[in-house]
Order: C-alpha cells, then structure tokens, then sequence
C-alpha cells in the first residue's frame, strides 16, 4: 500500500475545506431567503394592525351613541354611554364652581353633573337653553344623574 504524499493530503484538505465553505453558504443563503419572507410578513401584519388602530380610533370619535328619551333611562343602563337633549330646567352651582343642570325633554327630567373645569370649558348654560349631552349614566343619592366625559360632550344650543 503506497503512503499518500504531502501534496495529496493537502488537496484533500482544500477539498474538504472547500466542500465545506459551499454547504455554509448553501445554508446562509436558506437562512438568508426565510429571513427576508418573515421581515415582509412580520412588516406586513405590522401595517395592517397600525390601519386597524387608525380606523377603530376613528370610528370611535365618529360614533355617538343614539338620542335616548330620558323617561327611556333606568338603573339598568348605569355605567353605559347616554346620548340625551332637553331644555334647561334649573341651574345648580355650587361652591366650588361645579354646576347641576337639570334637563327635561318633554317625557323626563335628568340632571347633568358639570365638573369646575368642563363649566368653565363649555358655553354658558341658563335656564330655557337647549343642551345636548353625552355622558355616561350614574346614580348620585337615589337620583339618575348623566357625568359628561369632557367640555365637548356638552353642547348649548340656545
């Protein structure tokens, strides 16, 4: 049996060495493509999700809920988002700047509980005005009461 040569040995090593270099790239190239198509994917669901917060947030400014008639409201509706219009009954201010309105739209009376901060935020409110406000229902001493979210829930129309 001949002995191989120092030059076969070191043809066999550049051969495997070579061999070996064309696998990791074959593999880089693998991990490289699969890379690529997950970035798209992942930009992709990233895109769609950021329009769907865009349109729900947009949606939801737009979206107010129906005119109710006050005689309508009921304990069964506190903590829920009321929708109501009616002429100014009384004006209550307190103190500490905060005012009650009492509105009534021919079937009921409700008060609106008006912060310092939205009163001063809203136009003036008389008696004989006629308000819309959105807020949400509550109960303050047995009594049905509507809490406006902001100044911009409240609207005074004369």
């Amino acid at each position: 049996m001949e002995q191989p040569s120092a030059g076969d040995a070191v043809r066999l090593i550049r051969s495997a060495e070579s061999t070996r270099r064309k696998q990791l790239k074959h593999q880089f190239k693998l991990f490289n493509n699969g890379m690529k198509m997950t970035d798209k994917i992942i930009y992709v669901a990233l895109g769609v999700s950021v329009l769907g917060l865009l349109i729900f947030t947009y949606a939801s400014i737009l979206m107010e809920p129906p005119l109710s008639k006050i005689s309508a409201l009921d304990t069964a509706s506190i903590g829920k988002q009321i929708h109501v219009q009616g002429v100014v009954s009384e004006v209550h201010k307190f103190k500490g700047g905060s005012i009650t309105v009492s509105l009534n739209d021919g079937s009921g009376d409700i008060d609106v509980f008006v912060s310092y901060y939205m009163a001063n935020s809203t136009a003036p409110i008389a008696k004989g005005n006629i308000v819309e406000v959105i807020g949400e229902l509550d109960e303050y001493k047995g009594k049905l009461e509507i809490k406006p979210k902001n100044a911009d829930s409240i609207k005074v129309f004369s």
